[in-house]
C-alpha cells in the first residue's frame, strides 16, 4: 500500500486541487503516511473535516481503485503533532519592553 500511496500522491494532489482554491491550498502543504495499511494525509488549520465533507477522502479511494484494482483506505488528519518552521517562536515569552512601547500613550500636537 506504501508504494501505491507514494505513487499516486501527486495525482492526489492534482485531483484535490481542482475541486476549488481552499482545497488547493490545503492540500499543497499537506503530508502523508500510512498507518495500519490506511493513507492518512495531514493538513494545516483543521481542514481534515472540510475535505471529509467534500467526500475528497472516498473520491481519492474510488479514483484509485478504478485505475488499479487496489482498494487504498485513506483519511484526512488534522496536523496537530506536526510543528512547523515559525511554531518555535510561538514558544518565546513577550519581550515586555517591546509591549510598553506598543501601548504607551501617544499625545499630537496640532498647531493652528
Amino acid at each position: 500500500p506504501e508504494a501505491l500511496a507514494e505513487g499516486y500522491w501527486e495525482s492526489i494532489q492534482t485531483f484535490v486541487s481542482q475541486q476549488s482554491k481552499v482545497c488547493a491550498g490545503v492540500i499543497s502543504d499537506a503530508t502523508w503516511e500510512m498507518k495500519d495499511g490506511k493513507m492518512q494525509i495531514f493538513v494545516k488549520n483543521n481542514m481534515a473535516y472540510y475535505l471529509s465533507q467534500k467526500h475528497l477522502d472516498d473520491a481519492i479511494m474510488n479514483m484509485i481503485e478504478m485505475e488499479t484494482g487496489s482498494r487504498l483506505v485513506v483519511q484526512f488528519k488534522n496536523n496537530r503533532h506536526r510543528r512547523t518552521a515559525n511554531s518555535r517562536y510561538d514558544d518565546r515569552k513577550p519581550d515586555k519592553k517591546a509591549q510598553k512601547r506598543a501601548f504607551a500613550p501617544r499625545f499630537f500636537i496640532i498647531f493652528n
